[in-house]
């Protein structure tokens, strides 16, 4: 892959798994406050389960681009 799109690549990467980061925390706070004021939290459960899924996939993404990042920059595969 040429270097700059892999560092293009890795740039939009690290700005989907923030965001996802992002995502997973502000999910959370809902689910905590659903519970905390005694509603239903079922269904949020379930979006933040999803978001957290996203999350773990964009973290392998992220981790596949900068292993390939750091192999283009050093010469070396593993």
């Amino acid at each position: 892959m040429d270097r700059q799109v892999l560092e293009n690549n890795l740039a939009i990467a690290e700005r989907h798994l923030t965001l996802a980061r992002k995502h997973v925390r502000q999910q959370r706070e809902i689910v905590e406050e659903l519970l905390r004021d005694g509603h239903d939290a079922t269904l949020s459960r379930q979006v933040l389960e999803t978001y957290e899924q996203s999350l773990a996939l964009h973290a392998r993404e992220y981790d596949r681009l900068h292993k390939l990042h750091n192999e283009a920059l050093h010469g070396t595969t593993t």
